[in-house]
């Protein structure tokens, strides 16, 4: 361990009291340094007899007072990390910047009063005291105040890649494979020294004894570790096949320890992977890229030993009862075909009275028919009987006789009524031919009367001012014609 003075730790002005002046003497003070590995302190160079052994609540409560002193109230500002909230409701986190990180706790009483919820990776300024934590001898910062100044580096490059590699698509749902519900082979790309790798070994065994587990060592923390993710992931991938899955795994730590896994080339190398791929990375807090990329999130280690293999004890209760319900089944259907087949042997029959049964039913159903078409023959007969019957007394040689008859009486009828319709028209059509002949104008021709017609326009001539001298008239006497020339036109008076 480095052995710096102590005045390089504290300023002389907080150590006045508490440390000899000797080992204030800026000329001597390195010359005078402690020599104790344990504590981080080294000894001033003094006999033995003149030496003070500290005891260690001793010095954490001269530490104490002296940041008492030299710091009361501070404010800090840094870069949230490894933040976790217990369930008495104190908060404990790692506020960071660059390569420093200092360890902080805000109590419930303080917590409770904080207007916004603190995230992994915010820019914080808060205030509070400095304390060592006796228990485990952490410098620490005891906050009674938080205020949100923004978002760290770290956060901000993950929430770039995030959403850069988001919109390629390595996150999409629909490109997910489904997890082998019994696979052959685990490939687990982990620390070979880590807890991880016993507690996921060890979780494993104890639920599928069956399955193999192949580990492939990784370096899961540093600058090398990302290439070296990358590098197992290839080899587990190029060994896998069917009915195998990998798993990427490594304990909780800052999000400076896992960001292994959120680099763009792990992120691709899970990706580009032919089998399941399960990330169990950190604790259930805990969310990196490689849990977006990967077919199937573990919120630990232990949670993907349990994602990837089943529970044998739980298969054997459901085999067990499957088993039970199958013997229950069974035996019911036994008996139901017991009860069956009983009652088929009971409506079972001896065939030769079966037979002799059918032959007597089939002598009845010959005599039925053979009654039924007699019947049947006989009803019929019956029924051309009556139709002959009718039939002769509806002869047409008889209809025929009738009509003749009929027909030589309407002609009798026919002639005697045409004789005296004629006589009757003859006596009328003398009466009238009497009656014309005595009107007839040739009646009265023949009694030396004529007619004078004008042949222009053939009218009987009335007056005799109807024509002029040299016109052309026609005397029509009783027979024959006489054509004249008028030669002179008088009235009745000349």
């Amino acid at each position: 361990m480095p052995k710096d003075n102590i005045t390089d730790l504290f300023p002389p002005s907080a150590l006045e009291g508490v440390l000899p002046e000797s080992c204030l003497d800026s000329g001597t003070a390195h010359d005078q340094a402690y020599d104790n590995e344990d504590i981080g302190w080294e000894a001033p160079v003094q006999m033995p007899s003149d030496r003070h052994v500290y005891r260690v609540s001793e010095l954490i409560s001269k530490i104490r007072t002296c940041l008492d002193i030299e710091f009361a109230t501070l404010w800090i500002e840094g870069e949230i990390t490894s933040f976790s909230k217990a369930a008495s409701g104190h908060c404990y986190f790692t506020i960071r910047e660059d390569n420093s990180c200092l360890k902080c706790v805000m109590f419930r009483a303080s917590a409770s009063s904080l207007s916004f919820e603190p995230e992994e990776g915010m820019i914080i300024t808060c205030r509070g005291n400095l304390n060592v934590y006796a228990g485990r001898g952490d410098l620490q910062l005891v906050v009674d105040r938080m205020e949100p100044a923004g978002r760290g580096i770290l956060f901000a490059r993950f929430q770039e890649m995030q959403q850069r590699l988001e919109a390629e698509g390595l996150f999409d749902p629909d490109r997910k494979k489904q997890i082998p519900p019994f696979p052959r082979r685990i490939f687990l790309v982990t620390s070979a020294s880590g807890a991880a790798v016993r507690d996921f070994i060890r979780t494993a065994r104890n639920r599928w004894r069956g399955v193999e587990i192949v580990l492939v060592p990784a370096l899961v923390q540093g600058v090398e570790a990302p290439a070296d993710i990358v590098r197992a992931l290839g080899v587990a991938d190029a060994a896998a096949s069917y009915n195998d899955v990998i798993v990427v795994s490594r304990g909780g730590g800052s999000i400076e320890d896992l960001w292994a896994f959120n680099e763009e080339a792990v992120v691709r190398a899970i990706y580009r992977c032919s089998v399941p791929v399960v990330s169990g990375v950190g604790h259930e807090t805990d969310f990196t890229l490689a849990d977006y990329v990967a077919d199937f999130r573990a919120a630990t280690p232990t949670a993907a030993a349990v994602a990837v293999t089943p529970d044998a004890l739980e298969l054997g209760r459901v085999l067990r009862t499957l088993l039970r319900r199958a013997e229950h089944s069974l035996k019911l259907l036994l008996s139901l075909s017991a009860i069956t087949l009983q009652e088929l042997r009971h409506r079972l029959r001896d065939p030769g009275k079966l037979l002799v049964e059918q032959r007597q039913r089939l002598d009845d159903a010959v005599y039925k028919m053979e009654h039924a078409v007699s019947a049947m023959v006989s009803e019929h007969e019956a029924y051309v009987t009556r139709l002959f019957h009718r039939l002769r007394i509806a002869s047409p040689e008889r209809a025929v006789e009738r009509r003749k008859s009929r027909l030589h009486e309407m002609q009798m009828r026919l002639v005697s009524g045409m004789k005296q319709i004629v006589s009757d028209h003859k006596a009328d059509l003398g009466e009238i031919s009497a009656r014309l002949q005595a009107i007839s104008p040739l009646a009265v021709l023949s009694r030396g009367y004529s007619l004078v017609v004008i042949p222009e326009n053939q009218q009987i001539l009335r007056d005799a001012r109807e024509v002029q001298p040299g016109d052309t008239v026609v005397i029509k006497p009783h027979s024959g014609k006489v054509e004249c020339e008028v030669k002179a036109v008088m009235d009745d008076e000349s």
